[in-house]
């Protein structure tokens, strides 16, 4: 499986990367919490509340629904959880979730893939994620939208460090990713599932040379 050494760590040994990293961080916390205290629940971002609300943690997990009442089952269980406890989350809380995973997604994407693609291209990865209008507005709303992207691109990329390096720790990240991408939104599936497919094509375009790693594909 392996195909190369693992990836080269200079960037995150290199001041200058921090550093580089800090504008964009700033820039995208600043737009993903402009006046988000002053938003009002709205559309599907009831659907979680009303979950959480009207069914015991039990029923919440039994439960997937799609079309029109789409919830996210673990953010229902977080909602649940905390109204159980008496806390007061309020709209902005109710916001929370998707906002930690915006931010961290900010950070990780680009510390993640420095040593694949070097200090600069993580750099200017970190801009773009920080002003992404898609990822801004997934941070901002109480959906599980955000969540999914953090969790589906640590699923895909470990994969593929997995893939490239033969890395255990990669290895041992992608399937808990892979269920809780799921669980977090079940038409994220296909999307985290796909890299399977990918390496078991890559075997049978190259059966002579690829055959090892059909046993370590499929443990």
């Amino acid at each position: 499986m392996t195909e190369s050494v693992e990836p080269r760590a200079e960037p995150l040994r290199s001041r200058r990367f921090w550093l580089s990293l800090i504008p964009p961080l700033a820039v995208g916390i600043a737009l993903r919490i402009y006046r988000l205290r002053e938003q009002v629940l709205t559309g599907d971002e009831w659907h979680a509340v009303e979950a959480a609300l009207a069914w015991s943690a039990g029923e919440i997990v039994r439960t997937w629904t799609y079309y029109g009442a789409d919830y996210g089952i673990p953010l229902a269980l977080v909602y649940h959880a905390c109204i159980e406890a008496g806390v007061a989350l309020g709209e902005t809380g109710f916001r929370l979730p998707a906002l930690v995973a915006g931010i961290a997604l900010l950070a990780v994407a680009p510390i993640w893939l420095a040593p694949r693609i070097g200090g600069r291209a993580a750099a200017v990865l970190a801009w773009l994620i920080a002003i992404s209008p898609l990822l801004t507005i997934y941070s901002r709303i109480a959906r599980g939208y955000m969540p999914v992207a953090l969790v589906a691109f640590i699923a895909v990329t470990a994969f593929e460090r997995w893939l490239r390096t033969g890395s255990r720790g990669a290895a041992a990240c992608y399937p808990p990713a892979v269920g809780l991408a799921a669980w977090l939104h079940l038409p994220a599936a296909p999307y985290v599932l796909a890299p399977l497919a990918f390496a078991a094509l890559r075997i049978a375009f190259d059966w002579r040379q690829r055959k090892g790693e059909l046993a370590t594909l499929v443990g």
